[in-house]
């Protein structure tokens, strides 16, 4: 990909590298079901048979909501880049490059850390 030619292109092609993780994500989280496949390692952990604290069966409630949790952490960090492809919209408002910049520059820092 060359360097953008002006501040628009800039701004085009980021809102198309946002778009592209955004869609790939969605892609790959997929819709929430809470059915596991036969064969999957998910069903083994809803169907075990291990004895919690207190002798009594686990059951399939840890596991779903361990397996819940996850779907809505993975929706949360999509929301991330969707919310700043809007503020790269055509009417930017104001605080748009700020943000964008603030998000930058933090994901770098957490990265550099670590």
């Amino acid at each position: 990909m060359s360097a953008p030619s002006s501040p628009a292109a800039l701004i085009g092609q980021l809102s198309n590298a946002l778009d592209m993780t955004v869609r790939f994500g969605q892609r790959r989280l997929g819709p929430a079901i809470w059915h596991f496949d036969p064969d999957s390692e998910a069903h083994a952990e809803v169907a075990n048979t291990e004895l919690g604290n207190r002798g009594a069966l686990w059951g399939e409630r840890p596991p779903r909501t361990a397996y819940a949790l996850a779907a809505v952490l993975m929706t949360a960090v999509l929301d991330n880049p969707a919310s700043l492809r809007r503020l790269l919209g055509d009417e930017m408002p104001a605080i748009g490059p700020t943000v964008v910049t603030a998000s930058a520059t933090l994901s770098a820092t957490a990265s550099s850390t670590g």
